[in-house]
């Protein structure tokens, strides 16, 4: 069986395929916020530089969505207010679990509106020094969303938070309890 030729997929499923994980994927991490965390937990911090809180790893998700969605609508691609966060000393304090929902819900949101006036997923731009299709920003988002469900999931463990089922059966996590 030989290995398909990009050339030879339907972009428009490649495309479709690739929003349908993303839902998937950003699914779960509702699910994460909204099942079993609890307000106390949010800006419990853990021994992690830069994202030591859960309120801080969420919030980082919807920045950096925020920044993809940004490039897709025709900007360039700048994550500043990410790094401020991620390597630098910026602090940010959730105050319940609702403003991390809706951030994320604001972010989805931003992210539809720009999607829907994209018409050709397969024109290039330059992004970290290559040329890519538009389509690769979509991978990228759910890379960068399924490496912070890995944290995430660490973070739990850490925190002693049961996970919500959904999580068990995705990503077969044996619970701490």
């Amino acid at each position: 069986m030989g290995a398909t030729k990009l050339r030879d997929v339907d972009n428009k499923e490649v495309v479709k395929t690739l929003l349908d994980v993303w839902k998937e994927t950003r699914s779960l991490t509702y699910d994460l916020i909204k099942d079993t965390l609890t307000d106390a937990k949010l800006n419990e911090k853990v021994d992690r530089p830069g994202l030591n809180t859960l309120a801080k790893q969420i919030y980082e998700l919807a920045l950096v969505q925020n920044a993809y969605s940004d490039v897709i609508g025709g900007k360039q691609l700048d994550f500043s207010n990410v790094e401020d966060m991620t390597v630098g000393n910026k602090e940010y304090f959730a105050k319940n679990k609702q403003e991390l929902v809706n951030i994320l819900k604001n972010a989805d949101s931003h992210f539809t509106k720009i999607i829907q006036n994209m018409d050709d997923w397969n024109k290039k731009i330059t992004l970290f020094e290559e040329k890519v299709p538009y389509y690769m920003i979509l991978e990228l988002m759910i890379r960068h969303e399924t490496f912070h469900h890995g944290q995430l999931v660490l973070f739990y463990y850490l925190l002693n938070i049961k996970f919500p089922s959904s999580w068990v059966d995705s990503w077969a996590l044996p619970q701490k309890y």
